[in-house]
C-alpha cells in the first residue's frame, strides 16, 4: 500500500486554498556551487502496521500572506489499496 499525489494545501481566512507539492528532507544533494536540491515527494511507501516519519520542505508563493492569513494546512494523497484508489486527507495544522 502506498501514497501517491502528495500535496499539502494551504486554506487561507478568505476562504482561498493554495496547493503545493512537498520536497524530502532526506534527499537532499549539493551541487558544485553549495547550493541544495531537493527531490519532490511524489511516493510514499507504507508497510502495513508501521509508522512513517517524513520531514518535508516546501514553498509558497504568498509568503507574507501565508503567515498572516492561513486557517489550516492538510496533507493530501490517493491512497493506493486493494480495492481502487482513495482520498486521503490529514489536517497537519489549524488556527
Amino acid at each position: 500500500m502506498g501514497l501517491r499525489d502528495i500535496s499539502v494545501v494551504i486554506f487561507y481566512d478568505a476562504g482561498e486554498k493554495e496547493s503545493s507539492r512537498p520536497w524530502n528532507a532526506m534527499s537532499r544533494q549539493t551541487d558544485s556551487y553549495g547550493g541544495s536540491t531537493y527531490a519532490t515527494l511524489t511516493l510514499v511507501n507504507l508497510t502495513p502496521r508501521q509508522l512513517v516519519r517524513l520531514e518535508l520542505l516546501g514553498v509558497v508563493e504568498g509568503g507574507a500572506r501565508t503567515a498572516k492569513g492561513w486557517q489550516k494546512i492538510e496533507f493530501v494523497a490517493q491512497r493506493q489499496g486493494m480495492f481502487g484508489t482513495k482520498g486521503f486527507r490529514k489536517v497537519i495544522a489549524s488556527r
